[in-house]
């Protein structure tokens, strides 16, 4: 038989829940136990408690994953389903050339040499893959 908690109101009883639903793990934990030694920082500092439970509590390392490279077509799929052409461009060239806005943004007519199939970012030279030069030369043509 579940373990029953009584309503707020006392019209019946609801099940508890289990303690396994409400464990926490990974970096929701980490999360929840800086809040809570946040928390009970401030309320011993305040004097609304003595001991601080959370003192001994270790938050630990979270190990974080490798990062995995796009494949060409999830690439191609990410700027195709793009409207604007040149919402396209910036999308080809962060996600092709691992360009930053700022740099982006500071591109010129004059980095783009599409002859030698040459790119210039943040003045370093950059071969022009065919993704973003079909990309820059329908930019090219709507603008």
């Amino acid at each position: 038989m579940p373990l029953t908690l009584p309503e707020a109101r006392g019209t019946g009883a609801k099940p508890a829940t289990p303690a396994s639903r409400l464990a926490v793990h990974g970096s929701q934990r980490k999360y929840t136990l800086v809040a809570l030694r946040s928390l009970f920082t401030r309320a011993k500092k305040s004097g609304t408690i003595f001991k601080n439970p959370t003192s001994r509590m270790r938050v630990g390392q979270q190990a974080n994953g490798v990062i995995q490279p796009l494949g060409p077509e999830d690439v191609q799929s990410s700027v195709a389903s793009v409207t604007r052409l040149a919402d396209r461009l910036i999308l080809a060239l962060a996600a092709v050339h691992a360009a930053r806005p700022g740099a982006i943004r500071h591109i010129q007519l004059d980095d783009l040499d599409i002859g030698n199939r040459r790119l210039v970012i943040n003045s370093r030279v950059r071969p022009l893959d065919e993704l973003t030069l079909q990309t820059a030369l329908a930019w090219l043509e709507h603008r």
